[in-house]
Formats: C-alpha cells, structure tokens, sequence
C-alpha cells in the first residue's frame, strides 16, 4: 500500500524522477522527466543518460561525481549540468543523486530540475555585483555612465539604454548602447518620461508607449520604457532609461534589477563627480600657485593682466578669458586670451550698465550664466558667437569693484562651483597683487625723486658736469636693453647711474672745480667719492643693490680701477655698464680744461680699452647703440 502511494505521488510529480543502473542507464523514470527533454518515457528507457541528455562539454564532470559516490566519498551528490532535449535545444538542469544498494550490486536515483530561469538570474546578478565592483572604481563621469549601459543592455537585451544627468535645467544624455553623441533635453519639458521620472524622483514604467502621450519617439521603435532616477541622499543626479521593443517588455524582476543597477549607477557616478570636483579644485590650486609664481617679478598692472588671463586660458582650454577695468561709467578690456584673442583687442569699452559685467558690478557679487541663450542680462558685446556660458567676478578694492574677471566658454554649464571658487580665489589675489603694484609704483616714484634730489645736490656743487648723471643713466639703460637684461637689471643700471657720481660732495669744491689737470693729491680726494657715494646709499631700501654699483664705478677688468682694485668677474656687470657709459658720456662732454672729443674718437678709444679695461660684451654692445641705431645723448633740456 505504502508503495504504491509513493509510486503514485512520483508519477504524478512535476519534478522529474529516475532511476540508473550502474552503467548510468535509464531502468525507470517518470513522464515529466520524460516530457522536459521531448521524449516518452519508453524511449529512453534503456537508454544512457549521459549519453543522450548531457552536453558532451559536461559529461566528464557528471562522471566525476557519479564516481565519488561509487566509491563512497558522498553520501549524494548535487550536479549542475548543461541538458539537451531532443530537438538540440540546451537548457540547464540540476540533478540530486544519491546511490541505493541492491543485492551485490546498486542503483543510482535521483530528481532533475530545469534551473535554467535561476541560473539567468544568478548572471544577471553576478554581472550586476561586477557592475558594482567596476564601477565604483571609475573615476570618469562617461566611463561610469557607459559601464552602466553595457551592463543592462547585456542583462536584459534592451532595445536602447542611456544616461540622463541633470544640468542645470536640462538634461544632458552622457553615455548609450549605441550612439556617441550628446542628447539635451529641457528638465521643464511637458513631454519625456525621463525628465518626468527625474522632476518627481521616482521610476515610472510605461508598458505601451503608443498609448502614452508623454512619450518622446526617438530613431529606435520601442514599445515599452522603463526609466528609474539617480539619486543620493536625496538628490537626484539623473536618470537611467531603458526600452524594449516589446510591449511590456519588463518583468517584475526585470524592473528589479534595472533598479538595482540604478542605485548601483548613482553611488558610481557621485564618486566619479566628487573625484572630478576634487581633481579640478587641484588644478585649479595649481594654477593660482603657478599665477603666483609666474608674476611675482611683473611691476605693472598691465603686466600682471596678461599674465593672469594667458596662464589661465592656457591651462582650462576656455574660449575667452578677459580681464576688465572699471573706469567711470564704463568696464575696459585690459587683457584678453583664448580663442578670442585674435578677434577682439584691449581697450574695447562697454557700458556699466550694460551686460553681465554691467550686473557684477552692480550688485558687486559673481554671476553665473549656465547658457548666455537664455540669459537675461547676457549682451554679445564682442560681437563674436560661439559663446555658450560665462562666469564673471568682480576684483575689488575694499568695497569696490576695480576690475572684472570674465571667463566665457563655447559649452554650455561649463562652470561648476570648482570653477567659481578658483575664479573668485584668482580675482582676491589680483585684488591684493595690484595694491603691491600700486604701492610698488608709489615707492618706485618716490626713489626716483629722491635720487633726482641727490643727483641735483652734485649738480650744485658741480656746474660744470650737470646734466652729466642723467645722461649717462640714459646711456647705461640703452646699454642694459641692448644686451638683453632683464627689466630690473636695467632699472638698477639706470637708478645707479643717476647717482654714480653722489660721492663728490665730500670732495672740496676747489678740487671739483679746478679747471685744470688735478695733483696726485687732489686726485685722491676725486679717488674717494665712490666710497662716500656707497656710505650715503647703503641703507636707502632700494630694490636693487644701487650703493654696490655705485661703488664700484670705477673699477676695471685688469684691476686698475679705484676704490678696491676689483678685477673680471669679480665687478658687477652692472657696473661694468656703467664705468663704460660714464667714460663714453665724460669725453663726449665739454669741460673747462679741455673741448670735446669726437664721438668717433671716443668709440676708438673705447675699443682700445676693450677686454683689457673694460667688459668687451659691454663695448659692443654700446659702439652698436652709436653706430648701427643711432644713439643720441638727451639734450640738456630733457628730463
């Protein structure tokens, strides 16, 4: 009686039931066994299983545990196998074995299952961990997005897939199955699930987009939409859309799983933004550094203008980067980089009122156009196009704006807080290096006319040479740019030169004035006025190291120079300049114990002192200034 309830519960099953000799052939097996791979039951009895129903890829490893349980090692056995059906057809089935004695000899039995659905499921899990694992590693926006894409087009055999990320108020597409090119979308717009699914913050699943009036057609027919929101913490960063071609094309489970690589997608791609907004904070760190450094040396406004917008230009790629003053009622372009450069020129003016430089200062605070199209304050004032979005601060001076940083691009919502925070960091150290510049100038024209006051003081006490400091200051600076110093070297030339001869009012005025050839006696007091020049100077805080050139003067290559014998290398070149001008200037001018000499006699006379008393570099360079380009001495009336 039991047996035969159990023979009916077995036949009547709908899980497959059989019995194998050891050969591994059928001695029983019910209908459904028989019926999952297309046969009747008396056609396979006698058969061999694994020869007739198991891939042949997987035999071996059948065999293998039919083996561990001949010889005892598993008590059963649980094995995973590729089927084949009668008809050719694959699926995948799992057997539980276990083996049953008989006699002196023994049976194996078991049950199949088709485990085909759950191994699907299983790869389509696994390939959504490896999602999870690939991308949380990306580092780039496009490279998330794409990884994305591939995964549920390859899941779930879509029809179409993209990434949707909001941008400011539209939507832009960043990755897709198939096609490259980035899509835009309006956020507001009365048509589109996607910005429908992103404005409301939750997955919206359309079944038949024919009956769906918000539905956007685009170049693939689909039939059916899912689209889920990427969100952290609340904020949604965009959307992950798929479509079938199917009409309801998207199981439960379907729907599930494209959810759970959504929520996989929004943590991947806020890591590849936070590391995109931290990389850009330390390039634009950088670059604020690298400005430092790179126009530290620069004295005028105007220089350290093309140096702020041409490293910035160079380093971000921006269509235009502009520097302005307010100068009245109007902004003035002072510099300008990038693509623009060519076309518009400093000096171009634009009304206060007018424009997003009008409205920054105005209201005094940065401004922000994510597209100039759609902007309200937006004028194309250099009358170029190409301009998608612009970024403007203001440089101020205390509560005043003096100037304009404006940063404009040929890409729309170009400018993230990244871009904002460096702009406004960049418009404070403008702020600052422009009041060293002023304060710079303020000291630099008070150092000049202290030392037209000294150099007047000599004039006094010597008629006879005035003019003679300010002559050889122009002639030592020719020579200084002639030889390609840089702009403080030659200023320190030309400050030195104004003052080179500031000692002699320690030398009698009889001795000064004599208007014939001096004693020996006479000539030291003259021998001296270097060093009382260098003990007036040495502690005025020039910039440049005047009192050591002006002691130095006199000195010459072969040590016969006054006041410390310096020989070569060991005289500073600028005073190696100036001994040469001071020389050229004296013996050009008039003095009371003799007329002046032609200035082709004193450049002989020059080329004859050259390598042995004087810098050759220096007499070349100054016989080109009088031969080649025409040098001329200012007139006693200049300035």
């Amino acid at each position: 009686m039991g047996q035969e309830i159990f023979r009916d519960m077995v036949e009547g099953a709908s899980v497959g039931f059989f019995a194998l000799d050891q050969r591994g052939v059928f001695i029983y097996l019910n209908r459904a066994l028989a019926e999952l791979f297309g046969y009747g039951v008396e056609e396979l009895l006698g058969k061999s299983a694994l020869e007739l129903l198991v891939h042949p890829d997987d035999r071996e490893a059948v065999k293998g545990e039919a083996k561990r349980l001949i010889r005892g090692e598993l008590p059963l056995s649980l094995v995973s196998f590729r089927a084949l059906k009668r008809d050719g057809t694959e699926f995948h089935g799992e057997a539980l074995l276990w083996r049953v004695k008989r006699g002196e000899t023994f049976l194996f039995v078991g049950n199949l299952l088709d485990i085909t659905e759950r191994v699907a499921t299983l790869r389509k899990l696994n390939k959504i961990r490896e999602l999870g694992r690939n991308a949380i590693l990306l580092r780039d926006i496009r490279g998330v997005a794409k990884a994305v894409v591939n995964a549920v087009h390859e899941v779930l055999g879509v029809s179409t897939c993209g990434v949707w990320v909001v941008r400011g108020k539209e939507l832009v597409r960043i990755a897709h199955i198939f096609d490259e090119s980035e899509l835009r979308l309006p956020l507001d717009g009365e048509k589109g699930i996607i910005a429908q699914t992103v404005r409301e913050k939750r997955p919206i699943y359309v079944p038949d987009t024919e009956k769906e009036p918000r539905y956007l057609r685009g170049k693939v027919a689909s039939r059916s939409e899912f689209c889920v929101p990427l969100m952290v913490r609340g904020e949604v960063l965009g959307a992950l859309n798929a479509e079938k071609e199917e009409v309801d094309g998207f199981s439960e489970t379907d729907r599930e799983l494209v959810e759970s690589m959504a929520a996989i997608a929004a943590i991947a791609l806020e890591n590849a933004i936070q590391f995109e907004r931290e990389r850009k904070m330390l390039e634009q760190l950088k670059l604020i550094n690298d400005l430092a450094l790179r126009t530290a040396a620069l004295r005028t406004p105007e220089e350290l203008y093309r140096g702020v917008v041409e490293l910035i230009a160079q380093r971000s790629g921006y269509h235009s980067v502009g520097l302005f003053t307010v100068e009245g009622e109007e902004v003035v372009l002072r510099a300008i980089a990038g693509d623009l450069a060519g076309s518009v020129h400093p000096g171009f003016r634009q009304s206060i009122d007018t424009g997003i430089l009008g409205h920054v200062v105005c209201t005094k605070r940065t401004y922000v156009a994510p597209d100039v199209t759609k902007d309200p304050y937006f004028v194309p004032g250099y009358k170029v196009e190409k301009t998608l979005s612009e970024l403007c601060v203001p440089i101020k001076a205390g509560d005043q704006v003096i100037g304009l940083l404006d940063i404009q691009s040929r890409e729309p919502n170009a400018f993230g807080e990244a871009d904002v925070d460096a702009a406004e960091a960049i418009s404070r150290w403008i702020s600052v290096e422009l009041e060293k510049a002023k304060l710079y100038a303020q000291l630099k024209r008070a150092l000049e006319n202290t030392a037209a006051t000294l150099a007047r003081v000599v004039e006094i006490r010597d008629p006879y040479t005035a003019g003679h400091q300010r002559r050889v200051a122009a002639l030592s600076a020719a020579i200084a740019e002639e030889m390609g110093l840089p702009p403080e070297r030659k200023e320190a030339v030309r400050l030195a030169a104004l003052l080179h001869d500031l000692g002699k009012i320690a030398v009698p005025a009889e001795v000064l004035n004599k208007p014939g050839r001096l004693e020996e006696l006479e000539m030291r007091f003259v021998r001296k006025h270097p060093w009382a020049g260098f003990e007036v100077l040495k502690d005025i805080p020039f910039p440049y190291p005047v009192a050591d050139i002006v002691l130095q003067h006199h000195e010459r290559l072969d040590g016969s120079g006054y006041p410390q014998g310096l020989k070569g290398e060991e005289i500073m070149l600028e005073a190696r300049i100036l001994a040469v001008a001071d020389v050229v200037e004296a013996m050009c001018s008039h003095r009371p114990y003799r007329p002046p000499h032609r200035l082709e006699e004193v450049l002989a006379e020059l080329e004859r002192g050259k390598g042995r008393l004087y810098d050759p570099r220096v007499v070349e360079a100054c016989l080109r200034l009088f031969r080649e380009k025409g040098f001329r001495f200012p007139s006693p009336s200049s300035p």
